[in-house]
């Protein structure tokens, strides 16, 4: 059986969770839909990219990696960064 990398493993999920950032953007129309529970941007933003970001963050903490902990901090607040972005740009 093949050993897994543990580096490349938070690297792997650090990729994962920018995907899923992203495809919050693509698949709903406004920013200001991701208030509807029901919308794939709450559900990523408020549900599944705190919880990846936290084990990203605790993953890189022990195993030292700098940028892959700040990404982790990016994607657990990924939600109000992003809402307040798209408030300041868009209006209300």
């Amino acid at each position: 059986m093949k050993q897994v990398s543990m580096p490349k493993l938070i690297d792997y999920l650090t990729i994962v969770g920018l995907l899923i950032l992203l495809s919050a953007f693509f698949l709903d129309n406004w920013i200001r839909d991701w208030f509807f529970p029901s919308s794939w941007g709450n559900v990523a933003t408020m549900l599944i990219l705190p919880l990846l970001g936290a084990l990203i963050l605790i993953l890189s903490i022990y195993y030292k990696k700098l940028w892959t902990g700040l990404i982790s901090i990016f994607l657990m607040i990924s939600f109000p960064l992003i809402f307040g972005i798209g408030y300041f740009i868009f209006g209300p």
